[in-house]
């Protein structure tokens, strides 16, 4: 499960800790990111599987409005069902997703990577509206099909017009996938 402490002294002292996720959750990959009004989005992932498979998790967020003292009891649902990819050979962050938030904007985008037809790929979604509701996945990544991809992270410019995402892809190596 997901917890949270803030301070608004620079880091001397601190608030006692809240949940944000229950207790019986299986969470990972937070990300906390301040909005423009202040309100504190966290996206994170919740596994569907056990912690040990990489079969699904899904994406969700919630908002803070008082910047992490207090939270909702529900969540925002981003993707409903992300096909994990777990590369067979390399140390890689399958369930860690990367996050921005457009300072100007409040334009929320997440990254993450999932099996699509087969292959996997790196994918991102948009939210304009504190993570209320999300945009359809799209896929950024151009690996060839079978070619393993990633730990994608995301950037994007104050006003949400330029947004950059970076990965890995084994693109160059010299062994196959199985």
């Amino acid at each position: 499960f997901l917890e949270s402490s803030v301070s608004d002294d620079r880091g001397e002292s601190w608030s006692p800790r809240v949940n944000l996720t229950p207790f019986t959750s299986a969470n990972q990959a937070s990300l906390p990111l301040f909005l423009p009004d202040g309100a504190l989005m966290v996206p994170y992932i919740t596994f569907l599987t056990p912690a040990t498979s990489v079969a699904n998790f899904r994406i969700e967020s919630k908002v803070s409005a008082d910047g992490g003292r207090t939270w909702p009891a529900g969540s925002n649902i981003a993707v409903a069902s992300v096909a994990g990819w777990d590369d067979p050979d390399l140390r890689d962050g399958v369930f860690l997703i990367g996050a921005a938030a457009a300072r100007t904007t409040g334009e929320v985008f997440v990254c993450y990577t999932a099996v699509v037809g087969g292959s996997p790929r790196v994918l991102v979604i948009k939210s304009a509206n504190r993570g209320a509701t999300w945009s359809a996945p799209v896929g950024v990544s151009d690996q060839p099909a079978g070619v393993s991809v990633m730990n994608p992270a995301v950037a994007v410019t104050p006003d949400g017009r330029g947004v950059t995402v970076v990965w890995m892809d084994r693109r160059q190596a010299t062994a196959a996938l199985p």
